[in-house]
């Protein structure tokens, strides 16, 4: 509660700034349009600072993961990165699959509660064709130009598990931890699960990446010289499949991007459904 609300604060703040800072500008255009008259070109760079100020995003990411941020610049989409904390305690006799989607629909939900423009929103399933929606996505830009009310962007969750044997094996809690995973791993298949979930506080949009993963068989002494590398620390499963991890994938089947964390293919597909924009196309499929 408190970061939500330290985040809304700051949401105010840079909001009042920009005021500022356009009514700075529009005092400023006047004054060189007074002295110099024509030449207009004098003012060119205090527009362009201002309108890169005023860089307004199209969803927010309810996710700080490093690996998930470059992906969505992939993607070219303006985002807003949020800090958002849920219990990621899987249920008992939950399953992978409903468990990283009830994650990924929980950090979405927590996203859109932070952002939301009363502070509060819930968000419900609900069919609706494609485009429909479109015009009250492009609140996020639009409201600045006055075409409707102030309104928040989707929110984009999203979680990922490693599953082996049927069973999640999560983060690694310790070195010991971590080298127990990858011995596991060592010369097996495995499942890596990625969901996600956009939410506006009206609509829900999902979906579900299934990645098979080959190992190959790996030593004790390679797999503890990687732990050293630092890189299974915070990496569902141990490992980093976009990192050094890459000398013991032997063959992956399924998303590249949705072992890293973000399937951009399923990302498209709910971005173009809430009528933000990928590459311009009209939808997909």
């Amino acid at each position: 509660m408190l970061l939500a609300s330290w985040r809304l604060k700051a949401e105010t703040s840079c909001f009042n700034l920009k005021l500022v800072m356009g009514a700075c500008c529009a005092c400023l255009t006047r004054r060189f349009n007074v002295k110099y008259g024509q030449k207009k070109w004098h003012i060119i760079p205090l527009l362009v600072v201002f309108f890169r100020f005023m860089h307004t995003p199209q969803i927010y990411l309810a996710s700080t993961s490093p690996r998930r941020r470059d992906l969505l610049d992939q993607l070219g989409i303006r985002y807003r990165a949020l800090a958002i904390e849920v219990d990621e305690m899987q249920r008992a006799n939950e399953l992978p699959d409903a468990y990283v989607i009830r994650l990924a629909r929980a950090k979405a939900g927590a996203g859109w509660q932070a952002v939301a423009p009363h502070g509060t929103g819930e968000t419900r399933p609900v069919a609706i064709p494609h485009g429909t929606w479109a015009s009250a996505v492009q609140g996020c830009t639009s409201a600045a130009r006055g075409r409707m009310p102030k309104a928040a962007c989707p929110v984009l969750g999203a979680d990922t598990s490693v599953v082996l044997d049927g069973a999640v094996l999560g983060k690694p809690r310790d070195r010991a931890h971590g080298l127990e995973m990858l011995e596991q791993l060592s010369g097996r298949s495995h499942q890596v699960l990625t969901a996600i979930a956009l939410v506006d506080g009206v609509r829900e949009a999902m979906r579900l990446s299934v990645s098979t993963v080959v190992f190959r068989a790996t030593t004790a002494a390679e797999r503890d010289a990687y732990w050293e590398t630092g890189e299974p620390l915070g990496k569902a499963g141990g490992y980093a499949v976009q990192g050094r991890a890459a000398i013991f994938i032997a063959h992956l089947a399924g998303s590249f991007s949705g072992v890293m964390g973000l399937p951009l293919y399923e990302t498209a597909q709910v971005l173009n459904e809430f009528g933000v924009a990928v590459l311009d196309q009209a939808g997909m499929d």
